[in-house]
C-alpha cells in the first residue's frame, strides 16, 4: 500500500513537473510571468514562514506565510492542469485583494510592513499577466483596498499589530525587498526572452517570405525577379572570371497546350524544371523567366563549357521517356558568354537573339556566339 502510494505520488509529480517545464518553455509571455510570480510567492513564503518560526515571531505570523504558500501552490497547480492562466490568475488576485491584503496589513505592521511591497508586486503582475484581459477592474479593486486600509490605519492605528522588535521589521522588509528584486529580475528576463523569441520568429518569417517571393510556384525554380537580381549582382561582383548564360525555350509549347490542355502543359514545365535542376551544379542559378522560357546562369564557366552543358541538357530532354501523354519534347538553347562591359539588358538581348537563331535553324539545337559568328558570312 505504501509503495503503491509512493509510486502514484512519484508518477504524478513527474507528470506535473513536465507540464510545468513545458509551459514555462513554450507558453505565452503572460503565462510564464504567472508561473514566475506564483513560484516566487511559494518559495519566499516557505522561507519566510520557517524563519519566523525559527526566530520566535509567533505562530500566527508564520501561518500567514503558509496560507500564501498553500494558495499559491493550489492556483499554480490549477493553472498548469487546465493549461489556462486567466481564471486562476483572477482567483489569485481576488484572494490577495480581499483576504490576504487585510490580514497581512493588520498583522504585519500596515504601511510599515510588507503590505505596500505586496501591493506594488500585485498591481505590476496584474498589468503584465492580464494585459489582454481587461485588467482595469482588478487594478481599481487593488487601489481601493489599499486606500481603504491606509485610511483605516490613519483613523484606527490601534487596530494594526506593529512589529514588536527591530529584527522582525528587518526580516519582513528584507524578505519583501528580495521578492521585489527577484520579481524585477525575472520580469525583465522574461520580457527580454520574449522579445528575442519574437525577433527570431519575425526574422524566420521574413526569410520565408523572401524565399517564397523568389520562387516560381509551378516549377519550384527561381523566378524572373530573383534571376535578374542575381544576374545584376554577379555582373557587379565578377573578378575577371568567365560567366555564361543559357536561355532555353520548349519547342512548340503552345501546340502542347492546345492539344492536351494546360494541365499537361504545366506538368511538362515542372518535369523540365526537374531535369534542369538535376543536371546543373548547385552553384548555377536555374530560373523560369517566362511562360516556357528558362534561364541558367553559370559562374566560372566559359562559352565552350556552357555549350557542352546546353548540349547535354538538350539530349537529356530529347531522351526523357516520362513526358505526359508519351510525348516527345524538345527544347532550343541560346548560349552567351558575358563580356566585362555588358549589363543585364544587353546580355538578355544577346542570348535571346541566339535562342531565336536556334528556332530558325529548326529547333532542338544549341546556338552560341562562336557558332553564330562562324556561320554568318563575312
Amino acid at each position: 500500500m505504501i509503495r503503491w502510494l509512493l509510486n502514484t505520488i512519484h508518477t504524478w509529480a513527474q507528470s506535473w513537473i513536465a507540464k510545468l517545464v513545458n509551459t514555462f518553455t513554450y507558453g505565452a509571455l503572460e503565462f510564464r510571468f504567472f508561473i514566475v510570480i506564483l513560484s516566487l510567492g511559494t518559495l519566499v513564503g516557505i522561507a519566510d514562514g520557517v524563519s519566523k518560526v525559527f526566530f520566535g515571531f509567533g505562530l500566527l505570523s508564520a501561518v500567514q506565510n503558509w496560507l500564501v504558500v498553500l494558495i499559491s501552490f493550489a492556483v499554480l497547480y490549477l493553472a498548469i492542469d487546465l493549461n489556462n492562466f486567466v481564471l486562476p490568475s483572477k482567483i489569485m488576485v481576488y484572494m490577495l485583494t480581499f483576504v490576504l491584503y487585510p490580514v497581512i496589513w493588520l498583522y504585519e505592521g500596515g504601511l510599515d510592513g510588507s503590505a505596500p511591497y505586496l501591493f506594488v508586486i500585485t498591481v505590476a503582475a496584474i498589468a503584465i499577466v492580464l494585459r489582454q484581459h481587461k485588467p482595469q477592474v482588478l487594478v481599481i479593486c487593488n487601489l481601493c483596498m489599499f486606500g481603504l486600509l491606509a485610511w483605516m490605519q490613519y483613523l484606527f492605528p490601534e487596530m494594526i499589530r506593529y512589529h514588536e522588535n527591530p529584527a522582525h521589521r528587518i526580516l519582513d522588509a528584507t524578505s519583501m525587498a528580495l521578492v521585489c528584486l527577484l520579481f524585477l529580475y525575472f520580469s525583465l528576463s522574461q520580457i527580454l526572452d520574449d522579445y528575442k523569441r519574437k525577433v527570431g520568429q519575425l526574422n524566420e518569417t521574413q526569410q520565408r517570405l523572401e524565399h517564397l517571393s523568389s520562387i516560381d510556384s509551378l516549377t519550384g525554380l527561381y523566378n524572373r525577379r530573383y534571376a535578374m537580381n542575381k544576374f545584376a549582382m554577379v555582373l557587379q561582383n565578377r573578378r575577371r572570371t568567365s560567366v555564361s548564360v543559357i536561355m532555353i525555350d520548349i519547342d512548340h509549347f503552345k501546340a502542347i497546350n492546345d492539344a492536351h490542355g494546360h494541365l499537361v502543359g504545366d506538368k511538362t514545365l515542372s518535369l523540365l524544371a526537374t531535369i534542369l535542376s538535376a543536371h546543373t551544379r548547385e552553384s548555377d542559378t536555374v530560373a523560369r523567366i517566362g511562360g516556357e522560357e528558362f534561364l541558367i546562369l553559370l559562374e566560372n564557366t566559359d562559352e565552350p563549357q556552357a555549350r557542352l552543358v546546353a548540349n547535354n541538357l538538350r539530349q537529356t530532354i530529347l531522351d526523357y521517356s516520362h513526358w505526359p501523354k508519351a510525348m516527345t519534347v524538345t527544347a532550343s538553347f541560346g548560349v552567351f558568354e558575358i563580356d566585362q562591359d555588358k549589363d543585364v539588358d544587353s546580355v538578355l538581348e544577346g542570348v535571346d537573339l541566339l535562342l531565336y537563331k536556334a528556332k530558325q535553324k529548326g529547333r532542338n539545337c544549341v546556338v552560341s556566339q562562336t557558332q553564330l559568328a562562324e556561320e554568318e558570312p563575312a
